[in-house]
């Protein structure tokens, strides 16, 4: 925020000695004023979260913000992290997001991790998903697991979530490994 308001209060100052100048330049005001509005559109909003401008240009450090945030949160605000997985974060960020929040043990987090592994989001970011859901000890993880197994996404995702299924002490998880082999003859 605070950098738009000095990007916004930097142009408004050449405006006025630009518009002093104008006619000495040749320059005409609608010309200026679409110029302005160009630079204003592609400067990137920082991504603020509980006032912690995590839209770093280090990924490593936006990577130890998360986790700080998600460390000091408890199992009822953890869902305000949710939204940074659509932010222009770089994906090593998102995907620490997602780890960071695999550490709450709660449905609403299992839910959410499921929800990114069956979407649409890059390959790279639902494995990430399966692999957290795979480290929950909820009970909705190991079906989430065996849903995301048998789901239309992608082989790679599929294949992480068989992975993360081979490493639960569950019934219901080595059930549904047996099925899939008995599936493949």
């Amino acid at each position: 925020m605070e950098r738009t308001r000095t990007v916004l209060a930097i142009l408004v100052l050449t405006g006025f000695v630009i518009t002093a100048a104008m006619p000495f330049l040749g320059i005409r005001p609608a010309d200026l004023l679409t110029r302005s509005v160009d630079l204003v559109e592609r400067a990137p909003a920082p991504v603020v979260l509980a006032g912690l401008d995590i839209h770093a240009n280090d990924p490593e450090l936006a990577k130890a913000a998360v986790y700080a945030l998600a460390n000091s949160l408890d199992a009822e605000s953890i869902s305000m992290m949710f939204p940074l997985i659509d932010e222009p974060l770089p994906l090593e960020v998102r995907k620490a997001v997602l780890y960071a929040v695999a550490n709450h043990d709660g449905a609403d987090v299992v839910s959410f991790l499921r929800g990114v592994a069956s979407g649409d989001a890059e390959t790279e970011l639902r494995k990430a998903a399966v692999y957290a859901i795979g480290n929950s000890d909820h009970a909705d993880a190991v079906p989430a697991l065996v849903a995301v197994m048998g789901s239309d996404a992608p082989n790679d995702v599929r294949k992480a979530a068989v992975h993360a299924l081979g490493n639960q002490d569950s019934d219901v998880a080595r059930k549904a490994l047996v099925d899939l082999i008995g599936n493949l003859q």
